[in-house]
Parts: structure tokens; C-alpha cells; sequence
């Protein structure tokens, strides 16, 4: 393991960190003032409009930039915490689980009205863990 990651308390407050960073992105950041509360069971169907439009008009770059890289990168420090519990990817059950906390938070967003239930948003968050979790386990 990393040597920054070395003891249980340093995982412990960056955990404590993280989830309150993203805590505060998923539901208080300034992009949330739109209390659109649609949803999307079509996978790709805004990420490729919203590439499509930005690509097309020139405009939309910071809302693609937030959207698709963004809901990526948000969740690549996931790896942390999964390991501070101890968490791994040993069975289709954990794969499962994994996959079931961005559709958690997605609900959340929806119920709270701070953002659109979208399947497109569990894919890069989803994306963001498992990049995450290789990220760590190569380089830590």
C-alpha cells in the first residue's frame, strides 16, 4: 500500500474528506441550482447528445467537462475508502454492490431535486470506481 495510505488513521480522515467533498458535489455544488428531476433508463443517450452538441456548437464545454470527465473523476478516490473497509472485488455479489451505490446516490439526487436520475451518471461513476480501484492497486 501506498506509503501515504500506510496507517488506518490517514485512510480513515481521507475518507471522512472524500465523502463530504462528495457529499457536498452531489448535492449543494453551484452547478446544482437545477431542480430538473427527470430520468434516463437509456445508457449513453445523454453522453452522446451532450458530446454531440458541444462538439457541434462549440458551447457546453464546462457543463460537458462536469458531466462526463467530471462524474468519472469524482469517483476514482472511491478506491480509498473501499480499502479502508477492507472491500474487494471478489464476486459478482461485491460487482453488484458496487454498482448499486451510484444508482443509491442518483436516487438521492432525484428525491432531494438536485440533479436527474441518470443511468448514463451510474455508468462514469461506475467507471470512476474501477478505474480507481486499478489505479490503487498498481500504483499503491
Amino acid at each position: 500500500m501506498n506509503k501515504i495510505f500506510t496507517s488506518k488513521k490517514t485512510l480513515l480522515i481521507f475518507t471522512l474528506i472524500y465523502s463530504s467533498t462528495l457529499f457536498y458535489l452531489l448535492f449543494f455544488a453551484f452547478f446544482r441550482t437545477n431542480t430538473n428531476t427527470t430520468v434516463n433508463w437509456v445508457p449513453f443517450k445523454n453522453i452522446f447528445e451532450l458530446t454531440r452538441y458541444t462538439l457541434a456548437t462549440g458551447h457546453g464545454i464546462l457543463h460537458w467537462l462536469i458531466n462526463i470527465p467530471g462524474n468519472i473523476l469524482v469517483f476514482v478516490p472511491m478506491a480509498v475508502p473501499l480499502k479502508y473497509f477492507n472491500i474487494q472485488i471478489k464476486s459478482w455479489i461485491h460487482l453488484v454492490l458496487l454498482f448499486l451505490l451510484p444508482v443509491f446516490l442518483e436516487f438521492l439526487q432525484y428525491i432531494f431535486q438536485s440533479g436527474s436520475a441518470d443511468i448514463d451518471d451510474v455508468i462514469l461513476n461506475v467507471t470512476g470506481i474501477f478505474l480507481g480501484l486499478y489505479l490503487f492497486r498498481r500504483f499503491a
